[in-house]
């Protein structure tokens, strides 16, 4: 259920694209994008998958003689410059009007460059000033070649793309990964592109995102409370508001609603729920703290201080959740980008909320517990160490 299809605009490859790279022959890279193309095809939600290498373009090789030529005084580059220029043409000056800048283009008319045989009826002058006709130098063939080879990391590479109906683009990742493990010769590889290889660069930066934000919140908490200890009762909010975030989308993905995954929206969404849900947890720990310190026991403290801050925390965490509830549902312009964003903070945050009234003062106690048997137990070596003898006493 990850994709990352919010992250840039659709672009011309398609919602997918997959590179096979590698130093094969390119009939043996076209034969293997085929399959590829077949394979994926055979597992539904891929449509209009297409491949940017196409073998079989028509073209005219022109072969110099290269020992007549050089007889002649004339080399490959001199028959190559004769041949660009009258059929392809050469940019000779340029023309100003009225602010404009015109390239002037020399070549033959349109008429007398459609037939190959014009080649051949060119003049190409040799050092010594005599000038030879092409067809005594040259040879002509028509052959089927690509239109262009692709390198990249000087491999060869092919381009498969295409769109996803109904399928997450981390599935389709996913799938075709298992078939290029499958069915790739060992001397070529698949790689991502487009946008399958900004949802992996996604993935990486926010799992990355995720873990400073999970230690700056340790850092501030232990600041605030002075304690190494409590911030770890007011951070056990944050699993809870994950639960809640992911199982909201999968809930909402099952329903057939699109767009929700695990995408660059939904994930900032789940970031900003760090910085909310541990809110309501500070509140109820922050207070315990506060009863305890005016001497009063641990237990007590927190049973007095659950019921008067469950009021301030049902309040927040409802005026929030209600207040994603119109983008959740979808409504207004630009709703199908801002929806997955949405429902995870909504559905993270009631569900932190409630688990949070819940588990985080047992938590508290039972962690304040441990932290009470581990002192004692650093404690009673020393307690038990047999005292010291007076110096020039023995024992009996």
């Amino acid at each position: 259920m990850s994709d990352l299809s919010g992250m840039a605009a659709h672009s011309d490859q398609g919602d997918f694209s997959v590179e096979l790279r590698g130093n094969a022959e390119l009939a043996e890279l076209n034969e293997v994008a085929d399959r590829m193309i077949q394979r994926l095809e055979a597992q539904g939600g891929f449509v209009d998958l297409h491949k940017s290498l196409r073998l079989g373009r028509p073209e005219i090789r022109v072969i110099p003689d290269r020992e007549k030529a050089a007889s002649l005084g004339l080399d490959a580059a001199q028959l190559a410059a004769t041949v660009q220029a009258m059929i392809g043409g050469i940019d000779v000056a340029t023309f100003k009007e009225a602010g404009k800048r015109y390239d002037i283009r020399v070549r033959l008319d349109q008429k007398d460059r459609l037939d190959p045989d014009a080649i051949a009826k060119l003049y190409a002058r040799g050092r010594g000033g005599q000038v030879v006709e092409l067809r005594n130098l040259v040879r002509l063939e028509q052959a089927a070649a690509p239109s262009e080879i692709s390198r990249v990391d000087r491999q060869r590479s092919v381009t498969i793309s295409g769109n996803l109906e109904g399928k997450p683009l981390g599935q389709a990742v996913a799938e075709a990964r298992r078939i290029a493990r499958e069915i790739l010769p060992e001397e070529i590889t698949l790689s991502l592109s487009g946008q399958a290889e900004q949802l992996a660069e996604g993935s990486r930066e926010m799992g990355l995102a995720v873990g400073l934000a999970v230690l700056v919140i340790y850092m501030i908490l232990a600041a605030q409370f002075e304690s190494l200890v409590h911030p770890l009762t007011v951070m056990l909010a944050l699993p809870f508001a994950m639960f809640g975030g992911l199982g909201g989308l999968w809930f909402m993905h099952q329903l057939g609603i699109p767009g929700m995954t695990l995408n660059l929206f939904s994930m900032i969404g789940i970031i900003l729920l760090f910085g909310l849900v541990t809110k309501n947890s500070i509140l109820l720990v922050d207070y315990a703290n506060q009863l305890r310190a005016s001497g009063m026991e641990k237990v007590e403290a927190m049973r007095t201080a659950a019921p008067i801050r469950m009021r301030p925390v049902l309040m927040t965490a409802l005026s929030m959740v209600l207040g994603v509830a119109p983008a959740a549902l979808g409504l207004g312009p630009g709703s199908e980008t801002r929806a997955p964003m949405a429902v995870a903070t909504g559905a993270g945050m009631l569900s932190s909320t409630l688990l949070t009234l819940v588990v985080v003062p047992v938590f508290y106690l039972v962690l304040d517990d441990a932290v009470d048997w581990l002192r004692a137990r650093l404690r009673r070596p020393a307690e038990l160490r047999p005292p010291a003898r007076a110096p020039g006493t023995s024992g009996a």
